[in-house]
């Protein structure tokens, strides 16, 4: 497909009442691939949830969710900059029932080796979206890195049981 045609189908979609988008996560993060859809959806789209290699977009077109993407695509990346954890605080303040804020919290705190506060947040994420296990999945990675055996082999337990119900 020519970028004129994906440039038309993008039209299409901006015209058309569709409110969700959902995309590849490695897609998604891929900061040095241009191209009128990526371009499209990061201009016109925020995500609201990660499952696993899927991004869930929802319509919003504010600069604040071009913000919240950025920080998802760099987290995604494995690099959150310091200065995405007080904008995502400050987020997490207007929407406390936002369970991938919360995730992008935990994620940027790992980051950081703040492993104690990053599980918090995985659990918080967790709380706010029980059938997801991404966030058990990470907290599990956080307990690992700072050396909680045991709370890693919990949250593995967990989200294994989410996964293969």
């Amino acid at each position: 497909m020519s970028d004129a045609m994906k440039r038309e189908e993008m039209e299409r979609l901006l015209r058309s009442n569709t409110r969700y988008a959902l995309i590849d996560a490695i897609w998604w993060a891929m900061a040095d691939v241009p191209g009128p859809i990526r371009e499209t959806l990061r201009e016109n789209f925020r995500p609201v949830r990660h499952f696993g290699s899927i991004v869930v977009l929802e319509r919003d077109a504010s600069a604040g969710a071009r913000a919240l993407a950025g920080i998802q695509r760099r987290s995604i990346m494995g690099h959150p900059t310091p200065g995405d954890l007080g904008f995502l605080r400050e987020i997490a303040r207007t929407r406390p029932d936002d369970p991938l804020v919360a995730d992008l919290i935990g994620v940027v705190l790992d980051h950081q080796h703040r492993y104690p506060d990053a599980i918090r947040a995985f659990e918080t994420a967790h709380r706010l979206d029980p059938s997801n296990p991404r966030p058990l999945e990470l907290a599990a990675r956080a307990a690992r890195r700072g050396g909680y055996r045991a709370a890693a082999s919990r949250f593995d337990a967990r989200a294994k049981a989410l996964r293969e119900p």
